[in-house]
């Protein structure tokens, strides 16, 4: 799975696991250059995976929602919610999502870490949950 040695003779100290000292960093590189051919991929209705990229030891996915920040603001206060609720759930379901994948949960549990940006049909980031080691200890 890991990436060319070019990378990891230029990779800090972030990218390379504690105990192990596996290069996370190379993972990341190539779980992206795994899933980026398959994108854009429909995620649900109102969801489109659009990319993934590599920051270090992150992997980094941006998500298009089909509403803008109006719109999901507006359906928030119709659910008798905040944004910041919302952004709560959201956090909870890509937490509960990325732990529950074998290879993302082992790749976090490496030192790695998962995020997603969902941005609005407006271009807007709405939230930004980010996953890392901790969050999939804490589900064992």
């Amino acid at each position: 799975m890991p990436c060319s040695t070019a990378f990891a003779a230029e990779d800090g100290p972030e990218c390379f696991s504690q105990y192990t000292k596996t290069n996370v960093c190379d993972y990341a590189r190539s779980a992206q250059a795994a899933v980026a051919p398959t994108l854009p991929m429909k995620a649900s209705a109102n969801l489109t995976i659009v990319s993934v990229a590599v920051a270090g030891p992150r992997l980094v996915y941006v998500a298009a929602m089909s509403s803008s920040a109006a719109e999901a603001e507006a359906t928030a206060a119709a659910r008798g919610i905040t944004m910041q609720n919302w952004a709560a759930q959201v956090e909870d379901y890509t937490r509960n999502s990325v732990c529950s994948m074998e290879a993302l949960a082992a790749f976090v549990g490496l030192g790695g870490e998962v995020q997603y940006f969902y941005k609005g049909a407006d271009g807007r980031v709405l939230f930004s949950p980010l996953v890392g080691r901790n969050d999939c200890l804490k589900r064992r």
